[in-house]
């Protein structure tokens, strides 16, 4: 009975097509980056996550640091986040 599994299993296998997207920080980045232009930095990465099916928890780490600054500085001029201290320069 085993047997009959593990060939059924690997019939499937062999038949079904599987494809694997892996999502490097220079991929992520510059497809939210091309977004930019149409919509903010958090509807553009709301969005690549939504059209690639990634979990949004899943991008904190795919997330540059230029990607970071732009985006807490669009959080802060809405008022999500507490405006952070500058020098004055």
């Amino acid at each position: 009975r085993k047997q009959k599994h593990f060939q059924c299993t690997k019939e499937i296998m062999e038949t079904a097509e599987i494809k694997l997207k892996v999502h490097t920080p220079e991929h992520f980045n510059a497809g939210v980056k091309e977004l930019l232009p149409h919509m903010s930095v958090l509807d553009a990465i709301l969005a690549y996550c939504e059209n690639n099916d990634l979990e949004y928890e899943t991008v904190k780490q795919l997330i540059s640091t230029d990607l970071r600054r732009m985006l807490r500085k669009e959080a802060e001029s809405l008022n999500f986040i507490p405006k952070s201290s500058r020098l004055p320069i």
